[in-house]
C-alpha cells in the first residue's frame, strides 16, 4: 500500500469567518496550508438571519435587511481578502457573501465548490432553548463529505509539532493522505493511537495498526510512533492522549471518534480545557461517502 500524493494537493479550500478573534488564526493556517501556485481560496462570510425557525432563508438571498451593516460586512470581507491575497499572492482568493442559516450556507458553497477542505472557527455553543441550528463541524464534515477543520481561539498558532491520529479497525487511509499534507509542510511527529484492549485481543485491529504504522514510517520522512490507549470511551482517551502529548492537530473520523457515550452526546471539543490549542480535523472514510 503507497500513500497518494498526486491527489493531495488542496486546490480549493473554502474557510467561513465571522470576524472574530478566531478569524486571524484562520488566516495564518490557511496562508501556511496554500504551499501550491494553482491553490483557490474560498472566503465565505454569512449574515444569519435572526429567525424563531418559522421561515426558511435561501442561501441566494445576497441582502441584508440593514444597509449600514451590509456596507460595514462587505467591507470588511473585502479587507481580508485583500489582506490574503497579498500574502499569497500566486493564488487565487474567492470572497462570497451569504445571508441565510450558517450550517445550510456552507453546505450549499461546499457542494457547489468541490473543497478539498474546510475551515471554521470553533463552533459556538447555545443553550437548550436556543432556536438556531448551531455549527457543528462533525454534521458537516459528514454532510459535505469535505475534510473539516476547526481552529480554536486560543491557537498560539506555534509551528505545529505533533500530529494525534486514532486508528479502528480499518487502515484510515482518507484520513493519512490528510496527514500527508500536514506532516510534510511542518515536518511534525505523527503518534498513532489504538484501543489498547482491541490491540492484544483482535488480530485484525493489531494488524491494521501495524500496517498503518508501516506505511507511514516507509512513505514519510517524519517520525512515527503508536500508543495503546483505554478503548471503553475511546472519543474521552483520544482528547486525553492529545492533551498529554501535546498534540498540535487531532485528525479523527466524525461520530464514532468524537462522540462521546452519556446522555449529553457531548462531543471531543466540549471536553477539553478552556485554554486548549488543540485543531481538530473531522474527516468522513472513504467508505462511508
Amino acid at each position: 500500500m503507497l500513500i497518494a500524493t498526486s491527489n493531495n494537493i488542496l486546490k480549493d479550500i473554502l474557510v467561513a469567518i465571522d470576524f472574530g478573534t478566531a478569524t486571524p488564526l484562520i488566516m495564518k493556517q490557511v496562508i501556511e496550508l496554500s504551499c501550491n501556485e494553482d491553490t483557490t481560496i474560498h472566503l465565505l462570510h454569512i449574515s444569519e438571519i435572526k429567525t424563531y425557525g418559522a421561515k426558511r432563508f435561501s442561501r441566494k438571498t445576497l441582502e441584508i435587511a440593514d444597509e449600514n451593516e451590509s456596507a460595514d460586512t462587505i467591507k470588511k470581507l473585502k479587507q481580508w481578502r485583500l489582506c490574503l491575497q497579498e500574502a499569497i499572492p500566486h493564488n487565487k482568493v474567492k470572497g462570497y457573501l451569504l445571508t441565510g442559516e450558517v450550517h445550510q450556507c456552507i453546505v450549499d458553497v461546499a457542494k457547489n465548490i468541490r473543497p478539498q477542505l474546510i475551515i471554521i472557527g470553533k463552533p459556538r455553543k447555545t443553550g437548550r432553548l436556543h432556536f438556531y441550528k448551531p455549527l457543528n463541524a462533525d454534521e458537516l464534515s459528514r454532510i459535505s463529505k469535505c475534510p473539516v477543520l476547526t481552529i480554536l481561539k486560543n491557537d498560539s498558532h506555534a509551528r505545529m509539532k505533533t500530529i494525534l491520529l486514532p486508528v479502528r479497525n480499518f487502515i484510515p487511509v482518507r484520513k493519512m493522505e490528510l496527514l500527508v499534507i500536514f506532516a510534510k509542510v511542518y515536518r511534525a511527529r505523527i503518534i498513532l493511537v489504538a484501543s489498547q484492549g482491541n490491540f492484544f485481543r483482535k488480530e485484525k485491529e493489531r494488524n491494521i495498526l501495524l500496517e498503518t504504522y508501516r506505511v507511514l514510517r516507509n512513505g514519510l520522512n517524519n517520525k512515527v510512533e503508536y500508543r495503546l490507549i483505554d478503548g471503553h470511551n475511546f472519543p474521552r482517551s483520544i482528547a486525553a492522549c492529545a492533551e498529554e502529548t501535546g498534540a498540535d492537530i487531532l485528525i479523527v473520523n466524525p461520530v464514532k471518534e468524537t462522540l462521546l457515550s452519556g446522555i449529553f452526546r457531548k462531543g471531543i471539543i466540549d471536553i477539553l480545557p478552556s485554554d486548549s490549542r488543540l485543531k481538530i480535523l473531522s474527516v468522513v472514510p472513504y467508505h462511508e461517502m
